[in-house]
């Protein structure tokens, strides 16, 4: 809950919804989590996917739209290529935090 708690504040934070402040808390939450030395690196790895993942799927609803407008793919394509996307783009926050969660475990 705390990885979803941070993708709330970090995409509320950033798109446009004029809560700039939360863009500077929004990673204390997920981070806190990680720093737990009871959390098994495999955790860490999926707190961080989940992180990316329901951040991505928050901030670029328009990426949707707009494989919708120009791309002329169908409404559950344009939903599946964001999917495929934020999953993608949730590896790169799970790797961040695995390797935060490892290096302050050490």
């Amino acid at each position: 809950m705390l990885s979803v708690l941070s993708a709330v504040l970090y995409f509320v934070g950033f798109c446009g919804f004029e809560l700039f402040y939360l863009a500077w808390i929004c990673l204390v939450p997920v981070l806190w989590a990680v720093d737990d030395p009871a959390v098994s690196q495999r955790a860490a790895f999926g707190y961080g996917w989940v992180f990316g993942t329901v951040t991505v799927l928050g901030g670029y609803t328009w990426l949707a739209d707009m494989l919708r407008t120009f791309g002329g793919l169908s409404f559950p394509l344009s939903m599946l290529a964001l999917t495929l996307f934020a999953l993608a783009h949730g590896l790169l926050w799970a790797v961040w935090l695995w390797l935060v969660h490892y290096l302050s475990v050490i």
